[in-house]
């Protein structure tokens, strides 16, 4: 006799459930509860612990610049290089975004005072000196590289050359400038110039610098 089509096999009996996909047993307890949080990653040493909070600098704080910020070895006067490598010397030169210019001018927050305390909660003893020239533009501190120019708030700072010359030698110059030169309009291959001119005012000295 002929065989039932598969039509009329299908109208007769039902056909056998489908076997239920097999789970990896991890698999099958993950998706029988709700994904875990993630618990928060525990600091590698000490060091990673955020730092205690300082209170803004006063504006007369910043009356005479470079100001200098210690940390590590260089804060506890500790001598002895052979257990926390020397003490890294930094200076961050530029206008009120160095200055870290706040509150119009009566407090400020400048950059490097964290960074040296960064730097000494990583290991690395340090000293940095802050001259922030609020209001000053790049060109007004090369034409005073050698003097001095008074900021905005009325604080004064040392020219870049005069700096390296009076609180040196430093390993490191960070050089943020030029904003306020585009505020007045300035071309911007004039501001890359007379930028260029600050760094070459440290490289003549051997000093490397870093563009912020």
């Amino acid at each position: 006799a002929a065989l039932p089509s598969a039509a009329a096999r299908s109208s007769t009996k039902s056909p056998a459930p489908a076997p239920a996909p097999q789970q990896h047993p991890s698999s099958a307890a993950a998706s029988s509860v709700s994904a875990p949080v993630a618990a928060p990653q525990q600091p590698v040493s000490s060091s990673a612990a955020a730092l205690p909070a300082k209170p803004p600098l006063r504006r007369e704080e910043l009356a005479s610049m470079p100001v200098s910020f210690t940390a590590g070895a260089a804060a506890s006067g500790s001598s002895s290089s052979c257990e926390v490598g020397p003490v890294r010397r930094i200076l961050c030169y530029g206008d009120s975004l160095t200055a870290g210019f706040a509150s119009n001018g009566t407090q400020f927050e400048p950059y490097g005072r964290t960074m040296a305390e960064r730097l000494a909660a990583a290991g690395a003893a340090c000293e940095v000196a802050v001259c922030g020239l609020s209001g000053k533009t790049a060109h007004e501190m090369v034409a005073t590289s050698s003097t001095s120019l008074a900021d905005i708030v009325g604080n004064r700072g040392k020219g870049l050359r005069r700096a390296l010359e009076e609180e040196g030698p430093f390993d490191l110059v960070l050089i943020m400038a030029g904003t306020n030169d585009m505020g007045h309009g300035a071309k911007l291959d004039v501001i890359l110039q007379d930028l260029q001119r600050l760094h070459s005012i440290c490289h003549e000295r051997g000093v490397p610098t870093a563009v912020l």
